[in-house]
């Protein structure tokens, strides 16, 4: 639980850093000049980065705790395992879901690149 907590505080800050990006994503600006255009992309790929670092730094914290818990009091686990997994199917979910965008927003400023 310590480490999901870390991860989450490193998360926050770099969450944090990369809400300041200007200008914002499919604003005119952004696509203004192709210099502004390949900046977004770059952008896309750095706030995809951050997200799929926190996701496996949560993932694999849990599989640690699953694995502590299991044998530790494995009754105890197989009651709160049911409580805690439809957090982590969501977000396993939500991976899924910003590699798509990242693929569409890609797609998208590679096209006005053309």
């Amino acid at each position: 639980m310590r480490a999901r907590l870390e991860s989450s505080r490193n998360y926050t800050r770099q969450a944090q850093e990369l809400s300041l990006i200007q200008p914002t994503f499919f604003s005119a600006a952004s696509f203004a000049t192709e210099g502004a255009i390949r900046e977004k992309l770059e952008q896309i790929d750095a706030v995809f980065d951050v997200e799929s670092q926190y996701n496996e730094m949560q993932r694999h914290a849990f599989e640690a705790f699953k694995a502590k818990m299991s044998q530790i009091d494995a009754r105890y686990w197989a009651g709160l395992e049911p409580k805690l997994r439809p957090g982590e199917i969501a977000r396993e979910q939500m991976i899924v879901s910003l590699a798509e965008y990242r693929r569409a927003t890609t797609d998208l400023y590679s096209f006005a690149l053309r």
